[in-house]
């Protein structure tokens, strides 16, 4: 950060004409870093520091779409915190299955003045990804991303409005550009992913398959969590296979593991623990 505000300095001294624009870049990279080290911390009361960045004013397509991004992120862990706060739920991961069904089953416990403002928050969040992926529309990383974000988000608007709003379609958007990209990044690499004891992964391409196995688990979590949540009883699918009709030996294997990120090997197990007690139930 110190560097920053160094080479800050020396290219104020060059180009006064570009110094609002490059004022403007430094805070948004350094409210980031910010937000980043709140979330790494399990911080959902996130400071204001985006709202100090004139985003109208920045140009580069890449760096209005992290402005947009991160200001709907902003938004959402301000929403989220409140609501985690008034259902007691700050030790707890909300997007687990049992986080889930305790969010779903106390929602009408809330005030109806602490709805209203987390729906606010909820609803600004929602237009700031819009906003960004209006301008990174044409990009290959970023639509993964934000339709991750704004799914989550639906998802919880229409659970505190107790309306049906569309956010499968944008999860399973999120799931199909995060897929897309992770082939792409195999094309790159050369990777046969028939044949796994031969691949020599990166940290990188680890990181983006956990996004992708992320994903998918949490589109499960919430199908899980709630019945009322699938229209007539439709099939639960983790890569187009329906996973009540197999195994749990299967879904084990079928399941993609990442090592390095114990969040997704949690919900997997989780799953699987559920659906084999429904079976049981049903049997």
């Amino acid at each position: 950060m110190s560097e920053v505000d160094r080479r800050c300095e020396i290219l104020h001294s060059v180009s006064k004409g570009n110094s609002i624009q490059i004022t403007e870049t430094i805070k948004l990279f350094k409210a980031v870093v910010s937000y980043q080290s709140f979330v790494a911390d399990d911080n959902f009361n996130i400071h204001a520091d985006l709202l100090h960045v004139r985003g109208p004013i920045l140009r580069n397509p890449v760096t209005k779409t992290i402005y947009h991004n991160y200001l709907g992120l902003y938004y959402n862990k301000k929403g989220m915190h409140l609501l985690r706060e008034s259902l007691n739920m700050n030790s707890v991961d909300i997007l687990s299955i049992d986080g889930l069904e305790l969010a779903q089953k106390n929602i009408n416990t809330i005030e109806p003045s602490i709805l209203e403002e987390v729906s606010m928050y909820l609803k600004s969040a929602a237009e700031q990804f819009d906003k960004a992926l209006k301008v990174s529309s044409e990009d290959v990383m970023w639509p993964g991303f934000i339709n991750y974000n704004k799914a989550r988000t639906v998802y919880f608007l229409a659970l505190l409005s107790n309306s049906e709003l569309n956010w499968l379609d944008i999860l399973d958007e999120a799931i199909e550009s995060r897929s897309r990209l992770n082939r792409l990044i195999d094309e790159i690499l050369m990777i046969d992913r028939s044949k796994p004891d031969d691949i020599v992964s990166t940290h990188l391409r680890e990181f983006f398959l956990y996004q992708e196995e992320l994903a998918r688990t949490v589109k499960l979590n919430i199908l899980l969590s709630d019945n009322l949540t699938r229209q007539n009883n439709a099939p639960i699918l983790y890569k187009g296979i329906n996973i009540s009709d197999i195994s749990n030996e299967k879904l084990t294997d079928l399941f993609v593991s990442i090592q390095k990120f114990s969040t997704v090997s949690i919900y997997q197990e989780k799953i699987i623990s559920r659906l084999k007690n429904n079976l049981a139930v049903t049997s």
